[in-house]
């Protein structure tokens, strides 16, 4: 969160609005504190419509953000309430749209939706696939993802109970390389976190990066860097 602060504010990004998309109240919860007041006005927190998530909207507050939780789709932007945010904002969803062409359309979303934009999702290359919980999972052919996943109950995930099921699990969850990161961003810059020297996650933001700041948030086991 420190970074995303930093960066908003060589943006001069205050009192946003923010569209969250596939974003979860409890994210806000947990780091309001550390968003500086009247740097986010009001974040719509978009996800697939559920009792939590009604289409008609319902409003929350994180310390001083003013949520409002609505149902909607990140592939699809007429569901967002507003067609223009200073940020549209996601962690950890890209990857779950489907396949190549949701990946596509959700980024072409993001980019016509925010001002400024902020998408972090977890690297293909991390050698322990996040979801999964098995070594290289992202790399195995389908047909041995679907036995899997067929057969046991794997990291968070649920047991699918038909081969039908364990194809269509396998394909919702596309995890992404960095070429096809730029590819996606590529008027943007790309900030690579790295853990203990392996590729963790990316960070596609057209918001300006500091590169001495983004050093300082180096520690022992996590690095940052980023590329234009």
């Amino acid at each position: 969160m420190a970074l995303f602060v930093d960066c908003c504010r060589r943006a001069n990004i205050a009192n946003a609005t923010t569209v969250d998309m596939g974003g979860t109240p409890t994210f806000w919860n947990l780091h309001h504190g550390s968003v500086p007041e009247g740097l986010i006005r009001e974040v719509d927190v978009v996800n697939l419509p559920s009792p939590k998530f009604p289409p008609e909207g319902r409003m929350e507050m994180a310390g001083g953000i003013r949520l409002t939780l609505y149902g909607g789709n990140a592939l699809d932007r007429q569901t967002f309430r507003h067609s223009r945010y200073d940020i549209a904002h996601s962690i950890s969803v890209i990857e779950h749209v489907g396949e190549r062409d949701a990946q596509a359309l959700m980024a072409q979303n993001v980019l016509q939706a925010g001002k400024h934009y902020w998408i972090q999702t977890p690297a293909k290359a991390f050698p322990l696939e996040p979801h999964f919980m098995l070594p290289f999972f992202a790399y195995w052919p389908l047909w041995m993802r679907a036995l899997a996943i067929r057969n046991f109950q794997l990291g968070s995930q649920y047991q699918d109970k038909t081969w039908r099921d364990a194809r269509a699990h396998c394909r919702s969850i596309r995890l992404l390389t960095y070429p096809e990161m730029r590819g996606l961003f590529p008027e943007g810059v790309v900030v690579t976190e790295r853990l203990m020297g392996f590729t963790k996650g990316y960070i596609a933001t057209n918001m300006p990066v500091d590169v001495a700041y983004l050093k300082s948030l180096n520690g022992n086991h996590f690095t940052y860097s980023v590329s234009r």
